[in-house]
């Protein structure tokens, strides 16, 4: 390690951003995000001195030579690309419920043993109606979410220009979300949607996880730390 502090953090901020590239990676779930980050960084101070942050100042912005090193480090903030699924491809995830796959191969078998039985021009008639049943639900089920998923798209695309409250200087300042640094402070509120991963150093936070579309209880008290973006403040 480097005798001079400013090259100990560029060192620090280096080695960071490969922990948290592999904390954050998107195959895995939250529990096992939650997980990999409490080994990590078994305390909030121990994450605190690696940022080179002050839970009660925030990033010090005078501190130009810093600033440079999270932007040449950590990279400029942008949102990650939103990936979109066909409407076949959410066919094919609603086939996979465990009742239309039985459905699906319990019809198959009834119609096998009705044309065998009755003959191909009266056995079919039952088995078919059910299996296209069955393709009538999964396709009003990938319709919903397939519109689900526009209306998300939309809603990420109308908040690309939005500001957030961050606390720089022992200060609340308004800034661009464009303009967010690896280690700011967020103030968030109510119907706020949280672009980026991070960690609640207090309170509480009911929210929405878009991505998953499941509710997420997060606290600075229970373990549930970790945010995950996208995440809407539902309360808190």
């Amino acid at each position: 390690m480097s005798s001079d502090p400013l090259l100990d953090h560029i060192d620090d901020y280096t080695k960071l951003q490969s922990d948290f590239n592999s904390i954050f990676s998107c195959d895995k779930t939250y529990k096992e995000i939650t997980d990999a980050y409490h080994r990590s960084f078994p305390s909030l101070s121990s994450l605190m001195s690696a940022l080179n942050v002050h839970a009660q100042s925030g990033i010090d912005i005078n501190d130009v030579n810093d600033i440079k090193q999270r932007r040449e480090k950590f990279g400029q903030y942008k949102k990650g690309a939103i990936h979109q699924f066909t409407f076949w491809q959410f066919i094919k995830g609603a086939l996979n419920d465990d009742l239309l796959i039985d459905l699906l191969e319990g019809s198959v078998i009834s119609l096998l043993i009705g044309v065998f039985k009755d003959g191909v021009s009266t056995g079919w008639i039952d088995s078919f109606g059910v299996l296209v049943s069955v393709f009538i639900v999964a396709s009003i089920t990938a319709m919903f979410n397939y519109q689900k998923q526009k209306k998300f798209i939309e809603l990420q695309k109308a908040i690309d220009t939005r500001t957030v409250i961050v606390k720089r200087n022992s200060k609340l300042v308004l800034i661009q979300e464009s303009e967010l640094l690896t280690g700011d402070i967020l103030k968030v509120q109510k119907r706020d949607i949280i672009n980026v991963n991070g960690v609640i150093l207090s309170g509480h936070i009911l929210g929405y996880d878009m991505k998953n579309s499941t509710s997420i209880d997060i606290s600075s008290d229970n373990g549930n730390d970790v945010i995950c973006s996208p995440l809407r403040v539902e309360q808190g």
